[in-house]
């Protein structure tokens, strides 16, 4: 499970709701197997990769997620590489993707 990153209103620290965080990986993300992967407000130098994982076909809620079913999304992300996975993702704009 990774959740990385946060902003106003999306989502929200728990300790510091009025906080957005700019977090930089300086080379690729790559979620093999996660369960959930969660990120907003971040840049990815290279690419992103989600291979395997998730919950399933179903929308079960998951004790490790906190209740939440497992699920992959991406908001407001930088992503300057490629995007390669077999997993059904939520990218919203404005992601930007650099390459395809």
């Amino acid at each position: 499970m990774l959740v990385l990153g946060c902003e106003l209103e999306a989502f929200t620290r728990f300790d510091n709701e009025s906080l957005t965080t700019h977090n930089w990986i300086g080379g690729n993300l790559d979620a093999v197997g996660a369960l959930t992967v969660i990120a907003h407000s971040n840049t990815i130098d290279h690419n992103l990769t989600l291979a395997g994982g998730g919950g399933g076909c179903d929308c079960d809620p998951q004790a490790l997620v906190f209740g939440l079913p497992a699920y992959a999304t991406f908001e407001d992300n930088t992503i300057n590489g490629t995007y390669r996975g077999n997993r059904a993702v939520r990218l919203l704009i404005p992601d930007s993707l650099s390459h395809s």
